[in-house]
């Protein structure tokens, strides 16, 4: 049986604001109206709303604002923006100030609302009356990565071909992960994956590749080729490395992104062409475009569905629950490491990011005869030297955390997720990359007690 829900319907167009609300009480939900978002706020602080659905523009006190204080008297309440297509940038600044999802006007809104909140009641563990596709798995409980997450999700659910994603982070942070996540998480997920490496793309060939070509449109080919934007169609196309893109398959991107359509090289008709694009680099594009390397015009049609990717060293909490999912996957169930060669880990700043953590574990569960790693199944010369040269050339800010024995840091982590999960150990060693027995034994040896994350 599906669970009702307050919801709060805030709306200064007294006809949009009835129309809502008598579609979510034929759902069977509690509905309250009200015009503005002082209003709003009003209700907030007296009742408990589980949902609240926001006009964007309203005179006074518009939607980002509402989104915002709302967030900051009721964290636990989900709010859903309504929007108007030409707004879509301003709904994402809404977005980053803590709604769940936005809607735009329009045919099919009604239908739109209703699996919007049919989601988010699925995320809160309500039963929606539909099964959660499999989906790409991002590790981690810091709050910049869950976010990350957060925003992934939302961007992939609206599918506008007129804003492409881009996921910005250093080298290993998991961008081509999060694109990944983002083809599942959208209606496109039974439909083409496609990537291309931007630094092996050939300036001679980038066209061929990226559009195709026709047979005899150049010496040898003897054959039409269907380049990778036909081969994604209706599907998604990923950029890894977009910021080596050349000047010139900048600009035929650029086209292809706002035309919607391609033409094979050595052909005479443009093909409709239906790609989501994602787009990931290291690189700062910003500097990029001020030093004339990459396209002004590209680049703001890229950076408006933006995702930062924290690097591993501002992550120090989630090395744990990598390092313990990297144990699982490479040495199985019974695998462990030594606090001592954990504390390594913990000092080391990660110029490689999670690629590097993933590598020096698989290593280390291949040298290690032992059940459990220690720091002489560590790669001393990564761990030891490179470190140190590194740390002492450019080192990490520190954080109070960075002085936190491991056991301290370990208690603090799994109340953290204990409270997240709401007490469910089933949830909470999952998040934590271990087994259940093993979650009870660190409880246990952690002196943790219930209250504590109940």
């Amino acid at each position: 049986m599906k669970k009702k829900v307050n919801i709060l319907v805030v709306d200064d167009q007294p006809y949009e604001r009835e129309s809502i609300c008598a579609l979510l009480e034929g759902e069977g939900h509690t509905v309250k109206g009200v015009s503005s978002g002082e209003e709003a706020l009003e209700q907030i602080g007296k009742g408990r709303y589980g949902l609240v659905v926001t006009d964007l523009r309203m005179p006074g006190m518009e939607g980002r604002e509402v989104t915002r204080r709302m967030k900051a008297i009721s964290p636990q309440t989900e709010i859903i923006v309504v929007t108007a297509y030409g707004e879509i940038p301003t709904a994402v600044d809404a977005i980053r100030n803590g709604a769940s999802d936005y809607i735009t006007k329009g045919a099919g809104f009604p239908e739109m609302l209703l699996d919007s909140i049919g989601r988010l009641r699925l995320r809160s563990g309500e039963s929606s009356g539909r099964a959660p596709s499999k989906v790409v798995e991002i590790i981690g409980e810091n709050s910049s990565i869950q976010e990350a997450k957060r925003l992934a999700g939302i961007f992939a659910r609206h599918d506008d071909l007129r804003f492409p994603i881009l996921i910005l982070g250093e080298t290993g942070t998991g961008k081509d992960l999060f694109a990944k996540f983002i083809h599942q998480q959208s209606p496109r997920n039974q439909k083409p994956y496609v990537e291309i490496n931007c630094a092996e793309l050939q300036e001679n060939l980038a066209e061929s590749v990226l559009f195709g070509h026709e047979k005899g449109a150049f010496t040898n080919a003897l054959n039409r080729h269907i380049g990778l934007f036909e081969q994604a169609h209706q599907g998604t196309l990923f950029f890894d490395e977009a910021g080596l893109l050349s000047q010139t398959n900048q600009g035929k991107l650029l086209r292809a992104i706002e035309q919607q359509e391609i033409t094979r090289l050595g052909g005479v008709h443009p093909i409709p062409v239906n790609v989501r694009i994602i787009a990931a680099t290291n690189s700062d594009l910003k500097k990029e475009v001020a030093e004339g390397r990459f396209r002004e015009d590209l680049y703001h049609r890229l950076h408006g569905f933006d995702i930062h990717l924290p690097p591993l060293r501002d992550r120090k909490e989630d090395i744990l629950i990598l390092t313990n999912h990297f144990l699982r996957q490479f040495g199985g169930e019974n695998k462990t490491i030594s606090e001592s060669a954990m504390q390594h880990l913990l000092r080391y700043p990660w110029p490689g990011n999670v690629r590097e953590l993933r590598i020096v574990i698989h290593r280390a569960v291949i040298v290690s005869g032992e059940k459990t790693i220690s720091e002489k199944d560590l790669h001393h010369e990564l761990l030891t030297e490179m470190s140190t040269s590194r740390a002492d050339k450019n080192p990490p800010p520190e954080k109070p955390e960075d002085h936190d024995s491991l056991p301290k840091m370990e208690r603090k982590l799994i109340v953290r997720v204990l409270r997240t999960c709401q007490g469910n150990i089933h949830q909470a060693s999952k998040r934590l990359g271990i087994s259940r027995q093993t979650l009870y034994s660190k409880i246990s040896r952690r002196n943790i007690r219930a209250e504590e994350y109940n």
